[in-house]
């Protein structure tokens, strides 16, 4: 229960931070 209730945070950290990297990714060469 502890394992599954620590790794649902890191993994929506990780999702959002990707989604970030992508959206700056995608605003900067649009912006070009």
């Amino acid at each position: 229960m502890d394992a599954t209730f620590g790794l649902v945070p890191m993994l929506v950290i990780s999702i959002i931070v990707v989604a970030l990297i992508l959206a700056y990714f995608v605003f900067h060469n649009w912006a070009k």
